[in-house]
């Protein structure tokens, strides 16, 4: 299956939910456009989730969640590595409904994520994210 069709399935399946307008997908990887190892395209991204907040910077990204209204809810896509750090900063904020890590070596961060309630998955298949 195609980026684009998985992207799609995913915006699809947030545009079930009855908080759409206020559901924002974030993801937080500062690798994500220049890594040769995976094949994502920004534009791609764009065209299938409207609501998507891209950041390669961990303090941009924990001021943007910070500052987020009540209703909002964020579904958060991050590596492992700066995942370690920040889930910790942010994952009481009730704005944060769920957690994927997606990552290189999901084994090394299995542990640690374990205790957080929000992280759903971690994996290095783009296919599970959505």
């Amino acid at each position: 299956m195609s980026m684009t069709n998985l992207l799609t399935n995913f915006h699809n399946s947030i545009l079930g939910n009855e908080n759409f307008e206020t559901t924002t997908v974030v993801w937080l990887d500062n690798h994500l456009f220049n890594s040769k190892t995976r094949d994502i395209d920004q534009e791609n991204i764009r065209k299938a989730i409207n609501q998507i907040k891209i950041f390669i910077d961990s303090e941009e990204c924990q001021r943007y969640v910070e500052n987020l209204f009540h209703d909002d809810q964020i579904i958060l896509i991050t590596t492992g590595r700066l995942g370690k750090d920040f889930i910790p900063l942010i994952h009481h904020r009730r704005q944060i409904v769920s957690i994927y890590i997606f990552c290189m070596d999901p084994k090394r961060h299995e542990t640690w994520t374990q205790q957080y309630m929000k992280v759903k998955i971690t994996t290095i298949e783009i296919e599970q994210l959505f």
